[in-house]
């Protein structure tokens, strides 16, 4: 079990989190992603963030909620038509922030105090799904 643990960790290395915030802290949201070999790019706003998704190229991007009353609904939709990598939302807003979240272009919402063990496996299985998305549809052109 521990081998391939390792293996799944290094499969990830190269991968690059873009984590949307005004310095809110996700301690086990951070814990999740360096763990699992990720980098992490940090963007204070919307024009920085939009910035980093043109020229960094993340495999993630995880936004804290609380940015999302300030850049409005289009944030999570203007990050939606740059990328086609998964969006991750971090908050405690409940099911109505968590709805507006999924319906705007999240591919998922997930509370703050996650544990970074089950945070880091929902992570690697919607970049999995990703993956295997983005092979088929090159496939098929």
């Amino acid at each position: 079990m521990q081998d391939s643990e390792s293996v799944n960790t290094a499969e990830y290395n190269y991968l690059t989190a873009l984590m949307v915030d005004r310095g809110e802290q996700h301690p086990s949201v951070v814990e999740a992603l360096r763990s699992g070999g990720f980098r992490i790019v940090e963007a204070a706003g919307f024009s920085h963030a939009l910035d980093c998704v043109r020229n960094v190229g993340p495999r993630l991007v995880i936004v804290a909620e609380a940015i999302l009353p300030i850049y409005g609904a289009d944030f999570l939709a203007a990050l939606r038509r740059l990328t086609i990598a998964p969006i991750v939302v971090v908050g405690a807003g409940g099911r109505h922030s968590l709805v507006r979240a999924l319906e705007g272009g999240a591919d998922a919402y997930v509370d703050p105090s996650v544990t970074p063990v089950v945070f880091l496996a929902r992570v690697r299985a919607m970049l999995r799904r990703y993956a295997r998305t983005h092979a088929s549809n090159d496939g098929a052109s």
